[in-house]
């Protein structure tokens, strides 16, 4: 699979280290009584002023973990029609089917663009209302799309050809058997399909951390 990281999303932020201090006695007041609460009681003489680092208090990330972004975060988000359709099967679902069902009502699932009228839209079964509801949360969501809509897809498997063709029959349905580059089909591929992609991605930038993933299955198929 292609994996792109459509955010320029930042780096995670690195915990500051837990600092616990120490005093020498001639640094209190004379009075340690008057100490403010939550400070440690008066340490003896032999007691120097410094900070005691805990080393397992930085967070270090690799090379791999800042330049991949399911390393980088744990929001992942959950779609809430993901959740409505997983509902419509427990409520009929019985013993370990419906646990499993349950338990994964909170797990983040990638939303697959397999037709072009599921780019624009206000509800969470389009790409632009998943990322409005996305950007809405306290904290940034990582959301997961698939491209799933390249020209000739998947040819003749009934269940999941594609609505573009390199050339079309008189009915709309692609004619597999023509020869030629598929420049027509691409050019469509590229100005109805993935330039308003892009157009949506684009209002999201830098408030959701966006991942693209190419399909699997379609590339064997090119």
């Amino acid at each position: 699979a292609l994996l792109l990281d459509y955010s320029t999303g930042s780096s995670p932020p690195v915990s500051a280290p837990s600092i616990s201090p120490t005093y020498s006695s001639s640094a209190l007041p004379s009075n340690p009584s008057n100490l403010p609460t939550g400070l440690p009681s008066a340490p003896s003489a032999a007691t120097t002023i410094a900070p005691s680092i805990s080393p397992t208090a930085f967070v270090s990330y690799s090379p791999w973990q800042l330049a991949n972004p399911f390393a980088r975060t744990l929001n992942y988000y959950v779609n809430p029609s993901y959740q409505q359709e997983l509902q419509s099967s427990i409520v009929t679902a019985t013993g370990q089917t419906k646990l499993t069902l349950q338990s994964m009502m909170q797990v983040s699932s990638a939303y697959w663009i397999d037709v072009k009228s599921k780019i624009n839209g206000l509800d969470t079964s389009s790409v632009q209302g998943i990322l409005m509801d996305a950007a809405s949360k306290p904290q940034k969501q990582l959301v997961t799309l698939i491209i799933y809509d390249l020209p000739n897809r998947d040819c003749h498997a009934k269940a999941s050809n594609g609505e573009i063709c390199c050339t079309y029959n008189s009915d709309r349905t692609c004619n597999y058997d023509a020869a030629g580059t598929c420049s027509a089909g691409i050019l469509e591929y590229e100005t109805t399909y993935i330039d308003p992609i892009y157009a949506v991605l684009s209002q999201y930038d830098n408030l959701v951390e966006i991942v693209l993933i190419i399909e699997p299955d379609s590339l064997p198929n090119l």
